[in-house]
């Protein structure tokens, strides 16, 4: 009998200027370590909308980013979106987020610009952190909840020390479901 699995297209969407620096990176790394996911990076930073920011905070408000990118590439023919942008944001109850997915919308963003404290000059230490955190907010779209694995990269993180503590790979239950979607994860 033949299985045939359905490859996901996730576009990586920039929201910020920065990520285009480490894009190529990004993306030969995302796609080197999937099977059943492809991997693209916009070549169209879409910056978010004013109305997200919230000046007293001086954080972007992430929710309405995610509606903001839903809103204007969702029709593009993308199974996922995934945003990266050099800002601060914060949600619901939250002071911050390194990231936030909304499986409804089919939409995440990664916040990098706490993952870069304590990683000045450390491009690898960055790099990683933000791969970890993309990964992280890829599995909440696939369908994955916080894992209870501390090491699992599904765990969830409230500060740096529990970023780094962390892999960015799926623990063997986590792996167990993506497996029955087709996506299969290898190390670098």
């Amino acid at each position: 009998m033949l299985v045939c699995f359905m490859v996901f297209r996730v576009l990586l969407q920039p929201i910020s200027f920065f990520t285009m620096d480490y894009s190529d990176y990004i993306v030969n790394s995302l796609n080197m370590m999937f099977s059943g996911l492809e991997f693209y990076i916009s070549n169209q930073v879409a910056l978010p909308p004013i109305t997200a920011y919230d000046w007293g905070r001086r954080q972007y408000y992430s929710p309405h980013i995610i509606k903001y990118i839903y809103d204007k590439f969702s029709g593009l023919g993308f199974d996922f979106i995934v945003c990266l942008g050099d800002i601060d944001a914060y949600s619901n109850g939250l002071n911050f987020v390194f990231g936030e997915a909304y499986p409804r919308y089919k939409v995440a963003c990664v916040y990098t610009r706490r993952l870069k404290l304590g990683a000045e000059g450390n491009k690898e230490l960055y790099l990683k952190r933000i791969l970890k955190e993309i990964v992280h907010e890829l599995g909440h779209l696939l369908g994955l909840p916080h894992c209870t694995n501390p090491k699992c990269v599904m765990r969830f993180s409230n500060s740096l020390i529990e970023v780094d503590f962390k892999d960015m790979y799926f623990c063997d239950k986590c792996s167990q479901y993506l497996s029955k979607l087709g996506i299969f994860q290898h190390r670098l």
